[in-house]
């Protein structure tokens, strides 16, 4: 009887930290929800919310950089991309980065997201569908699907395939290749380009 009851305090302060230890796992959740990004310096701004949420809906690192944020509104000045996001459980929080910083996509979460489709092309593709896009060599890549997606204009697309087109360097010192499978009139297709070249589609 003795021992249940030394050992009572004991049992207490385990069922306290296990109940107050629950919520913090929760917060974490899947990830914090984009709900604005803004791109730009002093009082020179653009709205990159669409843009932002398509880049962090892969997988890897996204290279915060003129080219992946669709411009440049503050010419000959350092820019930051403000983030503001919501977890699961309600609360927000802001991200800043300076250009040239990268952000590591695991830490956002943006389930089922499609950039807006442009007019006169359903879905935002057309004839053309990027099914499935990797960037870099072997075991180290990106997937750059949503990211080539959101670059087709009229039904073709066209890049420049290096690190900023395609969200960062994956593999650092080595040759990279960009490696695109997609549908074009209903016929499934792959096209493979190496680094410092032109992918053209059709």
């Amino acid at each position: 009887m003795k021992n249940r009851i030394r050992h009572l305090p004991l049992f207490c302060l385990l069922a306290v930290s296990c109940l107050f230890s629950a919520p913090a796992r929760a917060q974490n959740g899947p990830g914090w929800q984009v709900v604005k990004a803004d791109w730009g310096a002093r009082n020179r701004w653009m709205d990159v919310t669409n843009q932002v949420r398509r880049l962090l809906s892969g997988n890897g690192r996204v290279l915060v950089n003129n080219a992946n944020m669709g411009g440049d509104p503050a010419y000959g000045v350092v820019k930051i991309l403000r983030i503001r996001a919501q977890n699961s459980r309600g609360q927000f929080q802001q991200f800043t980065y300076n250009e040239g910083d990268t952000i590591d996509t695991r830490q956002f979460y943006n389930p089922g997201y499609r950039p807006p489709p442009r007019p006169g092309f359903p879905g935002g593709n057309g004839p053309l569908q990027i099914t499935r896009a990797y960037y870099g060599l072997n075991n180290q890549t990106n997937d750059v699907t949503q990211l080539l997606r959101g670059m087709v204009r009229n039904g073709s697309l066209v890049v420049q395939v290096n690190n900023n087109n395609l969200g960062g360097d994956p593999a650092r010192g080595a040759d990279k290749v960009l490696t695109v499978i997609y549908r074009y009139q209903g016929r499934e297709q792959t096209s493979t380009v190496k680094e410092g070249n032109v992918l053209r589609i059709p």
